[in-house]
């Protein structure tokens, strides 16, 4: 498992995302990964981080140098973590997400076994009006949209199965 964290200056809230990831209970013949893709901060954030967490080999703090934008930054991510591993499962997350479930990994893996999906996207759900916001629209055939039992905000980054027919393209 891979997960790309793209940062830009708020550094606390990016702190709180990596150890939430680190937490995360691996599933038995897994390994976990986290790059933290610093968007141009300027602000020292991107020195800090690398700082913070050069002992932790799980963890690779990189720097796109200027603010290169969400997807390319996410993008930048991607190939950072195919320098490294060829993962089965990379999760793209937003740095203001805390991932409370440890259990998270073995819930995507138990969702791959059970759907096969290709891109697994977030219940986003609204404590305002009660609903809950698929990123991709309704009515679509194939989406499945598990009830993850997260409280808001917690644990909605999107995991993207990385098959061969991606690797190959990309």
């Amino acid at each position: 498992y891979a997960f790309v964290i793209l940062h830009y200056k708020a550094i606390e809230a990016t702190i709180e995302c990596i150890k939430s990831i680190t937490s995360l209970e691996v599933p038995n013949g897994s390994s976990l990964l986290a790059v933290v893709v610093d968007n141009g901060s300027k602000d020292g954030s991107y020195e800090r981080l690398r700082e913070l967490f050069s002992f932790d080999e799980r963890v690779t703090v990189v720097s796109t140098g200027e603010n290169i934008g969400f997807a390319r930054g996410n993008n930048f991510g991607l190939n950072a973590i195919r320098k490294q591993t060829e993962p089965d499962c990379v999760i793209s997350t937003n740095n203001d997400v805390v991932i409370p479930n440890r259990g998270f990994l073995s819930d995507i893996e138990r969702l791959q076994d059970e759907t096969g999906f290709s891109v697994l996207g977030p219940d986003v759900y609204n404590p305002v009006t009660h609903e809950h916001q698929s990123p991709c629209g309704q009515g679509l055939r194939g989406i499945h949209r598990p009830q993850t039992g997260n409280p808001p905000g917690a644990g909605n980054g999107a995991a993207r199965r990385l098959d061969s027919a991606v690797r190959q393209g990309a």
